[in-house]
């Protein structure tokens, strides 16, 4: 994330700085969100819930040929990405 020393004042001001970082905060989350529905689908979830979201990729990854592209479920959350 940015903070004081992390960007060019000149070429991005405070304010636009706090908006670039409520945006980047709002992608990740939409992602995590979206992690934590294809792992519901597997039934995952629960299991995984205490781990880092790059194992919870993981296990997607190993997992892939369980989780249905015809699904509502996961055909909504693969249009809102």
């Amino acid at each position: 994330m940015f903070n004081a020393l992390s960007y060019d004042q000149s070429k991005l001001s405070d304010e636009e700085a706090k908006i670039f970082k409520k945006k980047l905060k709002n992608r990740i989350l939409n992602i995590e969100d979206t992690v934590d529905v294809h792992l519901n689908l597997i039934s995952g979830l629960e299991k995984f819930m205490d781990r880092n979201y790059m194992y919870k990729l993981a296990v997607l990854d190993a997992n892939e040929e369980k989780i249905g592209m015809k699904d509502e479920r996961c055909m909504r959350m693969v249009d809102l990405t």
